[in-house]
Formats: C-alpha cells, sequence, structure tokens
C-alpha cells in the first residue's frame, strides 16, 4: 500500500461540501487549520477528522470519532 501525501491546504469552499465517509452526515464537514501541519476536513456531527490526498481523492481518517474510539481502542 502506498502512503497518502496529504494536502497542505484546503479551499475554504470545501467546508459544508459533502458527506463525512464515516457517519455520512451532509453539511457538517469543516476545515481545520493545523499551524505548519496538513489542514483537516473536521465532522461536526461525528467528530471525526480526515487528511485529503494531494494528488488524488483519497482521504485517511486521523481522528477518531469519540464513540468510535471507545469501541474500538485499537484503531
Amino acid at each position: 500500500m502506498t502512503a497518502i501525501e496529504p494536502r497542505f491546504h484546503l479551499p475554504e469552499a470545501w467546508a459544508g461540501q459533502g458527506a463525512c465517509p464515516v457517519c455520512q452526515t451532509r453539511g457538517q464537514l469543516s476545515i481545520l487549520r493545523q499551524g505548519t501541519e496538513p489542514d483537516q476536513l473536521g465532522c461536526g456531527a461525528c467528530g471525526a477528522a480526515f487528511n485529503v490526498e494531494a494528488a488524488g481523492q483519497r482521504v485517511r481518517l486521523v481522528r477518531l470519532p469519540p464513540a468510535l474510539a471507545v469501541q474500538a481502542p485499537g484503531l
């Protein structure tokens, strides 16, 4: 499996677009600025956060939703 190179700057226009890959809630994604780290998409409904691939359309889960973290601490 190849590593996902994260996109460092996400456009503000992406906020509120699409559905969360974890909970499927629409309109709850926001841009999370991380200083010198890559921006993340965060879900206001479930609490998940993702990096977006720089050269593609894949995402990588970087913060588990609290409910999932309790059920699956090994993730």
